[in-house]
């Protein structure tokens, strides 16, 4: 994985629609996820092989704890 790749495309795509600092947790998460650690066990986080349903289940829990968080004013 390139990490300085996927930042420099998550951040064009998202520049204009998110605050910088909240764009800086974004790439973080991402290369995180595709990360050593997030490759192995985590089939859910890329939809891989027969993982889409628990990949779907992992991107609604987490716009739940979004949402959730921006609710309660913590952005970040």
């Amino acid at each position: 994985m390139n990490a300085g790749l996927h930042r420099a495309m998550t951040r064009a795509a998202l520049q204009e629609q998110v605050h910088p600092d909240a764009l800086e947790v974004i790439c973080t998460a991402n290369i995180q996820q595709d990360s050593l650690g997030g490759m192995i066990g985590h089939d859910e986080y890329h939809f891989d092989a027969n993982a889409f349903t628990r990949g779907n289940a992992y991107v609604e829990h987490n716009r739940s704890l979004l949402r959730t968080h921006l609710e309660q004013g913590d952005a970040l």
